[in-house]
């Protein structure tokens, strides 16, 4: 996997949770380590993505397609909450 070649990511690591009774066990990497090293290495600035966009199926933009996070309606609520926030 790609996490597994950055440079400054954290260790794999495990976690015990017992829930209703039941023994779960959860595999993981500490997220902000793994996101200080993917934004911080210059070679995935390509990937990454800052802002949501729109695509549509047409140029009278009748039909749109959500295929990534970022196409979604969520990241565009949050963007619009964020600004209005920020101005005040």
């Amino acid at each position: 996997m790609k996490i597994d070649q950055l440079p400054g990511r954290s260790a794999f690591v495990w976690k015990n949770l017992v829930m209703g009774g039941e023994n779960l066990t959860f595999y993981h990497w500490e997220i902000v380590p793994c996101l200080r090293a993917l934004y911080g290495d210059p070679e995935f600035w390509h990937d990454l993505i800052f802002s949501p966009e729109r695509h549509f199926t047409n140029e009278e933009r009748m039909h749109r397609i959500y295929n990534e996070m970022h196409t979604g309606d969520w990241w565009w609520s949050v963007q619009v909450h964020y600004q209005r926030h920020r101005r005040t």
